[in-house]
């Protein structure tokens, strides 16, 4: 079984792999616009439930998604591609059980979400066990 730590390196992994040709100038390694799959992945690991927010920065509203594990902890591996000042206004949000099957209704959803669980498949057990072609997962 992996831990919630090792298990959030896997996933900088694939962030840092994975740099999006819509948005260059953001950095990899920081999960930028992840947070629906990366919550779908860690739900399929650990279990729990997963919440959202919708936060309004200032002329327009998103939405974060993050996990609450079985135990109470809170986990999010993708909240650091907010500066700290829209970090807070996700804290002090109003955030929300949100069903997974409403996520897994956008076709969007669903792409990114089975690519990062091959991903994951892939580095847990093995490239050979997987099926998965290394350059798949890194576009």
């Amino acid at each position: 079984m992996i831990t919630i730590e090792a298990f959030g390196k896997l996933l900088k992994g694939f962030y840092t792999k994975r740099v999006s040709p819509r948005y260059p100038d953001k950095p990899p390694g920081i999960g930028f616009k992840r947070c629906v799959d990366t919550a779908l992945v860690v739900q399929d690991y650990f279990g729990g439930q997963i919440v959202s927010d919708r936060p309004q920065f200032r002329y327009h509203v998103i939405r974060h998604c993050w996990n609450i594990l079985p135990n109470g902890e809170e986990v999010d591996f993708t909240r650091n591609q907010f500066s700290e000042k829209r970090q807070r206004i996700i804290s002090k949000g109003k955030s929300y059980p949100i069903e997974r099957d409403y996520l897994l209704s956008a076709d969007w959803n669903v792409k990114r979400y089975l690519r990062l669980k091959k991903f994951i498949e892939a580095e847990l057990f093995g490239l050979e066990k997987s099926g998965v072609d290394r350059n798949e997962y890194l576009c």
